[in-house]
């Protein structure tokens, strides 16, 4: 069985971006070596990241959303629930980074 690997939406926006990025290779080689995971928390704000305009003069939204549909395809989803969440310590500053942890 492959170890999980988790990339937060910065770094997965990064890989999206820019191509042979440094985000880009780490997740090549993550996707090849681990297992992906997501939640679909994750997934919703990476998509919504991507949609946004300002992303236009790097990479079509054509090809963002094929990234998103990308990641969807190659990972594997967890659900992230309140009991997941509360087990979470130490709590991290940003509170919504408390869903990656858990």
């Amino acid at each position: 069985m492959k170890q999980h690997v988790l990339f937060d939406t910065s770094s997965l926006v990064g890989a999206a971006l820019r191509a042979e990025s440094v985000p880009d290779r780490a997740l090549m080689k993550a996707l090849e070596l681990y297992d992906h995971c997501v939640s679909a928390e994750l997934l919703a704000e990476l998509e919504s990241v991507l949609a946004k305009k300002k992303f236009e003069k790097y990479i079509p939204a054509v090809a963002r959303r094929a990234f998103v549909a990308f990641i969807r395809e190659n990972s594997l989803l967890f659900a992230v629930d309140a009991p997941d969440l509360a087990m979470v310590a130490p709590r991290c500053r940003d509170v919504s980074d408390d869903r990656i942890l858990a």
